[in-house]
């Protein structure tokens, strides 16, 4: 499991591979999914210390881990290639989802 995170102010990602329980994972997807203001009014999300939103904004595929080698099979989740998600357009999955 990893999670990427945008570490604010400097931007840069941060891939989270190990936790220290089940609240540090929690904490982890809540600062992985961090939409500024829109979650629950705070600009950051702070995780271990550091303030962070969504490990999306800004990001490549190369920024949520390096190539995939060929003896450890990568499954990636993304909502572009849902026919259903896709059809409804937007930039990201929170403009297609919004009314």
């Amino acid at each position: 499991l990893m999670l990427l995170v945008t570490r604010v102010p400097s931007l840069e990602k941060g891939r989270i591979t190990t936790f220290d329980d089940r609240v540090d994972l929690i904490r982890c997807n809540m600062a992985s999914i961090h939409l500024p203001w829109f979650l629950d009014g705070k600009l950051t999300s702070d995780f271990r210390g550091h303030a962070n939103i969504d490990g999306s904004f800004l990001s490549k595929r190369a920024d949520y881990m390096p190539a995939p080698r060929r003896d450890s099979p990568v499954l990636f989740f993304d909502w572009k290639n849902d026919p259903s998600m896709a059809s409804k357009g937007g930039f990201d999955i929170v403009e297609a989802l919004s009314p």
